[in-house]
Order: C-alpha cells, then structure tokens, then sequence
C-alpha cells in the first residue's frame, strides 16, 4: 500500500485533527512499540487513594473537556510499523483558534470556520469543510468507545505531581475502525492532561486508491499551558 503522509486522528480536547499534509520523509528512531506498565518513581510522591472507576471515567473525560477553555499546545511523535516517523505541533487558543504544524514542512492555521494552508510560502484559504479537521461529535464518540479504565498510581512530571490512568478507546473512519491503548497523565491538581502514550493504530489514507487503513503505531503526545498563546489570522508578508 502506498501511504501518503498519513493523517494522524488524535484525540485532543474531543476533536480529533485530520490534518491533510504532503508526502513525509522516513526516519530512524529508537522508539519502540510497547504495552508495558508504566514503573512510576519519584521521591515523596503523595500516596493517593485509587480513585473509583466510574470517579476515573468521569475525570478523564472531564480533563479534555476543560481543555476547550485554555490555550495550550502540543508535540506529537509517532512511529509508525513501516519505520516512518512523523512529528506534529498543535496549539490552540479558545474558543475555535488552531494552528498544526507537520514535520515541519505543512502547515494549517484554523479561525473559527476558515481554514488557511501554507503553500510555497503563501497563505491561501483551504477550500475544504471545517468538520472534516475538527469532529464536532468526537466527544460522544470517545466517551461510547473509551473502556478498560484502570488507575497505576501517582508520579512526577516535570516537578508537577500527576495521576497515571490507562484505557482503550476506538476510532471509526468510514468503514475503517481501529483500537488503541492509552496511557495518560493528569495533573493532580487541575486534572489538566500533560502526557499520553498511545499504542494501537493510526488510521491513513492510500495514496493510490483513497482507502483509509489503520497501521500499527505507537505516540508520544506532550502538553503545556500557555495563556500568552495567540493565533490570528495568516497575513502573506
């Protein structure tokens, strides 16, 4: 099959980005797949009561939704099965502001309901359907799919305590569906998410024939929060 630059469906603040982009390069990286339990450390870390599951359901789908009011951004790794590796740079400014960078060669800004696509140094409006990047219905559809909820513990991320949980969740593209196994870190006093590992699949398009196909990845996903975020709208210089 063969896979144009894939089009990663991440779930961030409910919406999942499809985010349409040129053929990638192919890299060498020593991230491997794994499934493996998370070993937390840290000294004095807080011992926390294991939150119950229907408390952790609900806090990790209340941790995206607030989200939606702060601006923040992230870096997304992803290894795909085929030893390609792809990068993404999100950020996002409330309350429909987004600017997506990919392998540092695509690059997207979105305001409100336009959207504006950097080509050959120019910002021309992208003639395509806002509801095909942002799924306005992604929120229901995490919290029908999400499952196997399980709390690991309490650890230290850049010197901020969090709260480690794991779960699966599935993705459904058209006829495509695919599953993945997400670990994720939430700050223990704003219950913010910091950090995701996501092992499963990627859903991506052939290149020859259109048809959207899941293959086996593995991803790495870094937030911040920064209120001096500020995305306008793209100006040619």
């Amino acid at each position: 099959m063969n896979i144009q630059k894939p089009f990663q469906r991440l779930v961030v603040s409910f919406l999942l980005l499809w985010f349409t982009a040129c053929t990638s390069q192919t890299k060498t990286s020593s991230i491997k797949p794994t499934s493996t339990l998370v070993t937390l450390s840290g000294e004095n870390v807080p011992s926390i009561p294991t939150p119950q599951a229907d408390a952790l359901r609900t806090m990790i789908l209340e941790s995206f939704e607030k989200q939606e009011a702060v601006s923040w951004r992230y870096n997304s790794t992803t290894q795909l099965s085929n030893g390609e590796v792809h990068t993404t740079l999100v950020e996002f400014q409330p309350p429909r502001r987004y600017h997506i960078v990919s392998d540092e060669k695509s690059e997207l800004t979105i305001i409100d309901k336009e959207a504006f696509v950097l080509q050959d140094n120019q910002w021309i409006r992208a003639n395509i359907s806002i509801n095909s990047i942002i799924d306005p219905e992604a929120s229901q559809r995490l919290e029908k799919s999400i499952k196997d909820i399980i709390y690991i513990g309490s650890e230290y991320l850049n010197e901020k305590v969090m709260l480690v949980c794991r779960y699966h969740a599935k993705q459904k593209t058209g006829d495509a569906e695919t599953e993945t196994e997400v670990t994720l870190w939430l700050g223990y006093d704003n219950h913010l998410p910091f950090k995701m590992l996501v092992n499963g699949q990627t859903l991506a398009i052939d290149g020859q024939t259109g048809d959207v196909k899941g293959i086996d990845s593995t991803s790495t996903v870094l937030f911040e929060y920064d209120p001096q975020i500020e995305i306008v709208l793209p100006v040619n210089q």
